[in-house]
């Protein structure tokens, strides 16, 4: 006798037991400044292409200790950035030993914003940094978060699209090599830069807007299948570091724009994932543009052409989350009977035990009717008229049982947890709300 538990969602963001007809779920990769327009506008990019999104948690490895406010207690350079050892840490053990995989359980691709500029000790062939101390900006536990998550997503083929920062990890973690100052890197080759990747900044109180320019795209790949051509004018963007080249990785350069001569790389792709992409630019911030009307909105690519993007990755975590949920189906066809238990006393509509206390009740329960049980947790929730309601919920699998077992453990539990009934699913499409 096997019987798993999970607490699941029933509403937006449902878990793997939701229906195949639920939207997609796209998971954005854990920052602490939710402030942030690298972050703030990815959500509205996402909304305005009619999907849903959940900042995911901070994923953090077993090789590090943690403060109470998430940060390193070490391993965190004067820079701000990883120090070479622990650089060589998050490389050599990767996602292993972290919650990654609990991150992203709930949800069917991955977004990683942009930001802060990466640790060079995360390269494949570590560095010192640049040196230059107005452009000093790291982010120590960021990096790792993303990094182990990253290694998790393409080692799991789960579909990730990264945004500046986020292209330039997945470079990092491929084994790209990085140009960690565009402009002192075309002053070292004697070549004109005129700042086509970000504007030049003239008090400290401007705000730096994103400079537009145009890429072009490769036959072939993803980015393509995305922009419909060859060509993609108005691009923002804001960035004062790039991929250098991807020469002996499993990455290849999908766009580029042309500086003086110099091909910088705009947009790669990994070649032995579903969807590994990376673009260098900022599509959300031309969506938030023309939302708001801004006044040089005319200068970047319209709302039709950056809201393609998040379609596709929509469309990508909508075949994600078939396909995840088709193996669960074939996993669990043995399963006779689902049951949901509320755990919200029915007369006061608060909870009658803590999670802790619930599960425990309930596995005292399972346990001497059926003999063995498994647990996973969420959150449950249900909406009645204007009023939204939040309940721990136990969903119940059941195999190798009868209906007369089924009723009597249900009995218990409606009297161990004050409810009105327990809703009842005899696989595959009986149902019913049995009040004992």
């Amino acid at each position: 006798m096997v019987i798993m538990i999970f607490t699941g969602v029933f509403g937006v963001n449902a878990s793997a037991a939701e229906s195949t007809s639920a939207k997609p779920v796209i998971g954005i990769a854990w920052r602490a400044d939710t402030d942030s327009e690298f972050y703030t506008n990815i959500c509205a990019a996402i909304e305005q292409a009619g999907g849903e999104y959940v900042l995911l948690p901070q994923v953090r490895s077993a090789d590090f200790k943690y403060g109470k406010n998430g940060k390193l207690k070490k391993g965190v350079a004067s820079t701000g950035a990883l120090t070479k050892s622990a650089g060589k840490r998050v490389r050599t053990n990767s996602w292993y030993g972290s919650n990654a995989a609990e991150a992203v359980a709930d949800v069917d691709a991955v977004v990683f914003t942009g930001g802060e500029d990466i640790s060079p000790s995360l390269y494949f062939k570590q560095v010192k940094w640049h040196g230059i101390e107005e452009e000093k900006d790291y982010n120590a536990v960021r990096d790792v978060s993303d990094y182990l998550l990253m290694s998790y997503c393409l080692d799991a083929d789960i579909p990730v699209m990264g945004f500046c920062r986020g292209m330039q990890m997945l470079g990092v973690i491929s084994g790209a090599t990085v140009i960690q100052d565009i402009p002192t890197y075309f002053a070292g080759l004697g070549k004109e830069y005129n700042f086509e990747h970000r504007n030049v900044k003239t008090s400290p109180e401007q705000y730096r807007d994103y400079a537009p320019h145009d890429i072009t795209i490769a036959k072939g790949s993803i980015l393509y299948d995305i922009v419909g051509g060859p060509k993609l004018a108005g691009c923002p963007s804001w960035h004062h570091q790039a991929l250098k080249s991807v020469e002996n990785t499993r990455l290849k350069v999908t766009a580029a724009l042309n500086v003086s001569g110099v091909d910088m790389i705009e947009a790669i792709e990994r070649t032995d994932k579903t969807c590994a992409v990376g673009v260098q630019f900022h599509p959300e911030a031309a969506v938030v543009k023309n939302l708001n009307n801004a006044e040089n909105a005319a200068d970047f690519m319209n709302m039709k052409e950056a809201l393609k993007f998040f379609e596709y990755l929509l469309d990508v975590a909508s075949s994600y989350k078939a396909k995840k949920l088709a193996t669960i189906t074939e996993e669990y066809t043995d399963i006779q009977y689902v049951l949901y238990l509320g755990t919200n006393d029915k007369d006061t509509n608060k909870p009658v035990f803590t999670p802790d206390e619930a599960k425990s009740k309930a596995e005292e329960i399972l346990l001497k009717n059926f003999g063995g049980y498994t647990i996973q947790e969420a959150n449950g929730g249900w909406i009645d008229g204007d009023t939204v309601y939040q309940e721990y919920t136990l969903v119940i699998y059941l195999s190798d049982t009868s209906a007369d077992d089924v009723h009597n453990a249900a009995d218990e539990l409606i009297r161990a947890f004050n409810q009105s009934s327990v809703m009842i699913q005899a696989n595959p499409t009986k149902t019913e709300f049995y009040g004992g």
